[in-house]
């Protein structure tokens, strides 16, 4: 029965959203020889009005227009909207090569009526980054019915930390049988993760390093007794933001 409310929901988000957004899945960069310069991203599924539930697996597919340019300094990002594509909440893929056209994708326990997928490309000095948000399809993730294993994040002590300072990460786990945690760093806004260190515990002392000058994005793995791992989401904005103090 509740499924009807999602669904009666989904169709009016929208069409609300559809009309201020739909732009957004069309990026341009200057043309000098007359060559296709343009990248548009059509989502194949999941499809508007879809009701997604946590933990089920879902094959998301699309279809994109891409520039001719060299496709090797190219990605695709996928990222989740919770708002219908006003922001983006997290970041579901590492970098993709942009002519795969799908990702096999575990829904998240994260409840929302209006969620919206932004497929993100972009080449390294060669095409702009390019948000795309899907708009038009506009499903929902409906709220999980029991206990999941899963990893959430808690904020860090300190967002705008100092190079030599520190920072407490922390988190909550439902997961089993835990053999350990093992935290991890992102200096690139998720792309690419390194170990920080392998622990019991539900929080570690990240101590800033005195020459770290940048962004760090962090997640969490278990790994369990039986070998399987479960992570947490990754968040779309990094956590830590170190500026260099004043002199």
């Amino acid at each position: 029965m509740k499924n009807r409310g999602f669904l009666a929901i989904v169709p009016a988000l929208t069409l609300a959203f559809a009309p201020q957004l739909f732009i957004a899945s069309i990026a341009a960069a200057p043309q000098h020889d007359g060559s296709s310069r343009r990248y548009v991203a059509k989502l194949i599924s999941p499809k508007a009005g879809d009701v997604l539930f946590p933990g089920q697996q879902v094959a998301i597919r699309w279809e994109a227009t891409l520039p001719t340019v060299e496709l090797a300094w190219c990605e695709v990002e996928i990222y989740l909207s919770l708002d219908g594509g006003r922001s983006n909440a997290v970041r579901l893929t590492p970098q993709l090569d942009p002519r795969i056209g799908y990702f096999n994708w575990t829904v998240p326990n994260l409840p929302t009526t209006a969620a919206v997928l932004d497929i993100h490309f972009g080449c390294e000095e060669h095409f702009p980054e390019s948000p795309s948000v899907q708009a038009q399809s506009v499903f929902a993730i409906i709220p999980s019915t029991g206990i999941l294993p899963e990893i959430k994040l808690n904020p860090v002590s300190d967002a705008r930390p100092s190079p030599g300072s520190t920072v407490q990460i922390s988190w909550n786990s439902s997961v089993k049988n835990v053999a350990y945690f093992e935290l991890q760093i992102s200096y690139d806004g998720g792309a690419h993760f390194y170990s920080v260190t392998e622990t019991s515990e539900l929080q570690f002392d990240w101590n800033v390093p005195d020459d770290f000058i940048g962004q760090a994005t962090f997640r969490v793995v278990a790994q369990t007794d039986e070998g399987g791992h479960v992570a947490s989401v990754i968040s779309a904005e990094p956590q830590v933001i170190v500026r260099a103090g004043p002199e």
